[in-house]
């Protein structure tokens, strides 16, 4: 019985067997390219495959961003070249999503060689006890910086890390700063001058004029013993507002700012003032006169107008001149002689120019502002002898001839001395006094002219 059941298993154990070699089989091995590569051609990325089937259309991704297509060929091989360059993700990927393969390239090509070092500051002069900051960069022959790592040397003082040196001892030192790529190496030498420690520090020239919009670097000047001089590397601070991380004022608004540096080390401290103002564009003179006339009186003022044609201040007090008349620098002119008037004022601009990041002198006109008007001065009118008012003679008060006067017989007009005649002879008189006045008026008019 045992033996049957053996033979019965045995039995079904081979047309399981059968049935799974006829229906199902082993399951299938998935397919895999028989070559795959990612590499650079000409310093550009490509993917290559091999093996694979024929004619199917291939997604190809960039650091997995799809970029294009490409249809293996009957020989199931295909490559794909990207326009791009540097380090990047490459993948192939099927129609239903499904990725091939990937792999990383790096089409960076060689390093740019360096043609020399960039240092700065260059020299240096630094007081005992201070620290400086070097910066230094490689560059290429056509100036494109290139980071690279620096050793610095000194033969006096020291490096508390790199670009970081401190001046602990006197006297002049030569610091090297050197790289070493490309089997190459490349030095560069700084001259530093360690100095004896200030005992006095200045800013400038303790103040300032910046016109708005301009940006300038602050100097902190500190002298030795013997009145040497060296820049000091100070804290800073400004009040009102506050300085730009580099250490450099932006002038934003008009206005008076306090700068205080300070150095701990020496225990220096240093103020000034910068003034902030509005730069002019031009200058014109108010009100614009077309004549005068002998013995007039006129206010002038002028007006200053920025590059935007805003009203803007005055630099300085204006100066007034006129050509023929009088005028007082409060711009109050008299017309005392007739004429071709020419009034001038003139402002001064700022005196004293802060310095610019760049080490020039800041802008604004180094000539005087000018503004000019011209107007003819008219004599003083004098009438025509037709524009001569008659003179009126008011007759006297009559007289009451019989007032304390003795009782006398009255003569007729003739006995009396007078006619008619000789009142039209009177008036005639005066008539010509009138004309005689006019004439003589003229004539001492021309006189006074010439």
């Amino acid at each position: 019985m045992i033996k049957t059941k053996t033979c019965l298993s045995y039995l079904l154990l081979t047309i399981c067997i059968l049935a799974l070699s006829l229906f199902g089989g082993a399951p299938a091995q998935a397919q895999v390219p028989q070559y795959f590569r990612v590499s650079c051609l000409n310093e550009q990325p490509q993917v290559e495959i091999s093996g694979w089937k024929a004619d199917e259309s291939l997604t190809t991704l960039v650091d997995r961003v799809e970029v294009d297509q490409f249809t293996t060929d009957a020989d199931g091989a295909g490559r794909y070249i990207f326009d791009a360059t540097g380090l990047h993700d490459l993948q192939l990927q099927r129609a239903n999503g499904e990725n091939i393969l990937a792999g990383f390239v790096d089409c960076s090509g060689p390093p740019p060689e360096i043609q020399y070092i960039d240092v700065n500051p260059f020299e240096v002069k630094t007081p005992l006890g201070t620290t400086v900051n070097f910066t230094a960069q490689g560059k290429t022959e056509a100036g494109d910086p290139v980071d690279v790592n620096m050793v610095w040397t000194t033969t006096g003082g020291s490096f508390d890390a790199p670009g970081q040196y401190r001046a602990t001892e006197e006297g002049q030192f030569l610091i090297t700063v050197s790289l070493v790529g490309q089997n190459r190496s490349y030095s560069c030498l700084i001259d530093t001058t360690v100095s004896p420690p200030p005992v006095r520090m200045e800013i400038g020239d303790g103040e300032l004029f910046i016109p708005v919009g301009n940006t300038v670097w602050l100097d902190a000047i500190g002298y030795d013993a013997d009145d040497n001089s060296m820049p000091l590397p100070a804290i800073w601070r400004i009040e009102p507002g506050e300085l730009n991380p580099d250490g450099t004022f932006e002038a934003t608004q008009p206005g008076d700012y306090i700068v205080t540096a300070s150095v701990e080390p020496f225990g220096l401290q240093a103020s000034a003032i910068i003034h902030v103002y509005v730069l002019l564009e031009q200058i014109s003179i108010q009100p614009v006169v077309t004549e005068m006339t002998v013995g007039d009186t006129q206010q002038f003022e002028v007006l200053g107008v920025d590059m935007d044609g805003n009203q803007a201040d005055l630099p300085n007090p204006p100066v007034w001149n006129a050509e023929i008349g009088e005028i007082d620098q409060a711009g109050i002119y008299q017309a005392t002689t007739a004429g071709d008037e020419t009034i001038t004022v003139v402002v001064e601009p700022v005196p004293v120019l802060g310095q610019s990041t760049t080490g020039g002198v800041l802008g604004g006109p180094r000539k005087p502002y000018t503004a000019t008007i011209e107007y003819p001065v008219n004599p003083t009118a004098v009438p025509e002898i037709g524009e001569l008012p008659i003179p009126e003679i008011e007759p006297e008060p009559p007289v009451d001839p019989l007032e304390n006067q003795p009782a006398v017989a009255e003569p007729d007009d003739e006995e009396a001395g007078f006619s008619p005649a000789a009142g039209l002879g009177i008036l005639a008189g005066v008539g010509l006094a009138g004309v005689g006045l006019a004439a003589f008026l003229r004539w001492r008019a021309a006189r006074k002219q010439d």
